[in-house]
């Protein structure tokens, strides 16, 4: 499979240059890698190699220990890389950007936190997945990292606060009596 080689291979990478620490040189966002993280993100057919990479990608690119000049605005990059994905009205998709967000969440809460409050592309994705996913494998794994990042973000008061504005808990209770297959993905976050 075509897909997951490169995936693997990216990740392989990624995995080598962390490993190198404060010796190697700070990752930057640059447009071939937002390319390549766009072509990963567009495949739905290896969710699993797909996280490992969005983990290791995520934990470079939020490295404090940067030159000056070198920074990088993440919450804006983040959102440059997943927004189109929490957008998409194609399940697999907005998975994969909610599988991205999980590993941004992990990576850094408070790069996500801010990402979480410049757009409510992510909130709505959130809300909209746990509350109604279609049948079948997409729409299950799409409310797994929906609740996945829903239950890391909630961390930080701020966004807690905007929860509960969106109406976060009222489609978690939603979720809840909607029977087995609509409470799945809680449980599994449980």
């Amino acid at each position: 499979d075509v897909p997951r080689a490169g995936i693997q291979a990216l990740a392989c990478m990624c995995d080598r240059r962390r490993r190198i620490g404060k010796q190697g040189k700070a990752v930057s966002a640059s447009g071939t890698l937002l390319k390549c993280l766009e072509s990963a993100l567009s495949t739905t057919s290896c969710a699993e190699h797909l996280k490992c990479l969005m983990a290791s990608i995520f934990t470079l690119l939020a490295d404090d220990d940067r030159p000056q000049g070198e920074e990088i605005d993440l919450p804006e990059v983040g959102l440059r890389i997943l927004e189109p994905f929490l957008q998409s009205s194609d399940w697999g998709l907005r998975a994969n950007g909610l599988g991205g967000l999980t590993a941004l969440l992990a990576a850094s809460t408070r790069v996500a936190s801010q990402l979480l409050h410049r757009s409510q592309a992510p909130f709505l994705a959130i809300l909209h997945s746990i509350k109604k996913p279609p049948p079948g494998p997409e729409g299950r794994a799409a409310q797994n990292n929906a609740v996945e990042v829903f239950l890391l973000s909630c961390g930080d008061q701020k966004t807690r606060q905007a929860v509960i504005e969106f109406g976060g808990i009222d489609i978690l209770l939603d979720a809840l009596k909607d029977g087995e297959e609509g409470c799945r993905g809680l449980m599994h976050a449980k």
